[in-house]
Parts: structure tokens; sequence; C-alpha cells
């Protein structure tokens, strides 16, 4: 899946300037952020749990990446959906 991620998102037709990614899944989000940085753009995510909700930018004009702010990810069982 990785590889067909990269390539839609790095295909010479695509429009696309930034990459979003609303998943609530934490190897989703390190997937994604890997694509974003191969193909260059900014990654835009979001997360919510209950009533609280965050929204990120990353890759921004070298500004910093996921997996720059949280190089391993969190335990399994640390993680709430």
């Amino acid at each position: 899946m990785a590889s067909q991620l990269v390539l839609v998102v790095d295909d010479e037709e695509s429009v696309c300037d930034i990459i979003v990614d609303a998943s609530d899944n934490v190897a989703t989000r390190y997937l994604v952020n890997d694509a974003s940085i191969v193909c260059g753009k900014p990654l835009v995510s979001g997360s919510a749990l209950r009533f609280e909700g965050q929204l990120s930018v990353y890759g921004y004009e070298g500004g910093p990446c996921y997996r720059c702010l949280f190089p391993k990810p969190p335990p399994r069982e640390s993680v709430t959906r």
C-alpha cells in the first residue's frame, strides 16, 4: 500500500498541493507522513478524541515533519481510539 500511496500522490497529473490526513490509526499517520516527504508536499493532519480536536501542519516551507517530532510510534496499548 505504501508504494501505491506515493504513486497516487506523486503522479505528474496530480493537482494536489497538500496532503490531508484524518486517520485514526498511528501506523497510517506515519505512512502518510512518509509519502508526503517523498513527494515534497506539506501534510495537514487532523485528529479528534471525544470533544477535543487538533490540527497540525507538517513539512510546510522546511518545517518539521510528523516523524521529526515523533520519531518512534507509541506502544500500541497506549493509543486511545
